[in-house]
């Protein structure tokens, strides 16, 4: 196989990725601290903070497309790098995590425990789950990008119709049945909408900085 061309740095996911790291670590202090003891403006600001699964999922697309645009992965190549990264700071992160919440002795209870939450990522580390989820069908993600090429506001049409039809399915089964929120499927639109984006990213960037304003103005809207 022929080494694949570098393609060109994005600088803008930098910032869009501190921006939804920003988000998260506040919407959970908020959570905690104002929410709590003022819960009129805390939960307004939790609100206005309400954005970083979704940025996480959008980016998580986009870079996955952007670096396999216009080429075949070795898929078991892909796998091992991928899950090498990911698979042992879940595991070790989570054994942290259920370690200062449960008693480590006994071991064997602690142990049941460890294992009851390794498919959910005890809360915290769900967006692994996630991701290890969507490495697992990137197949068929991005030959649902490469569709999208030819029929981009088709795809994003089904994408943002999928996210209405999966989240009101959610409302209305809960966990009662299964955990929504922890299947990958629930949230593909989101990463069609960032593989969309990467595919067309000059389009985009062009049609951004023509309407810098506009774009400010949806961001308040969907933030708030």
């Amino acid at each position: 196989m022929t080494s694949p061309r570098a393609r060109p740095y994005i600088y803008a996911i930098d910032f869009v990725r501190t921006a939804t790291i920003v988000g998260v670590v506040m919407v959970h202090s908020v959570r905690f601290a104002l929410a709590a003891s003022v819960p009129l403006w805390g939960g307004l600001l939790q609100m206005f903070l309400q954005y970083g699964r979704e940025s996480f999922m959008v980016v998580t697309g986009f870079v996955l497309v952007h670096q396999y645009l216009d080429r075949q992965p070795n898929w078991w190549s892909f796998w091992s790098r991928r899950y090498q990264s990911v698979l042992f700071p879940y595991l070790v992160w989570l054994a942290l995590f259920v370690a200062l919440s449960y008693p480590l002795w006994p071991l064997i209870p602690w142990l049941q425990e460890y294992v009851r939450v390794l498919p959910t990522g005890n809360g915290h580390l769900y967006y692994l789950v996630l991701t290890m989820e969507l490495y697992v069908v990137a197949p068929l993600f991005l030959a649902l990008v490469a569709w999208g090429r030819r029929h981009p506001w088709t795809l994003a049409g089904l994408a943002v119709l999928w996210e209405l039809g999966s989240w009101t399915l959610a409302g209305y089964l809960g966990e009662r049945i299964f955990a929504p929120q922890m299947l990958v499927f629930t949230y593909a639109g989101y990463f069609l909408l960032g593989g969309l984006a990467a595919t067309h990213w000059k389009h985009v960037r062009a049609w951004t900085e023509a309407h810098t304003a506009t774009v400010w103005h949806w961001s308040w809207l969907e933030w708030s």
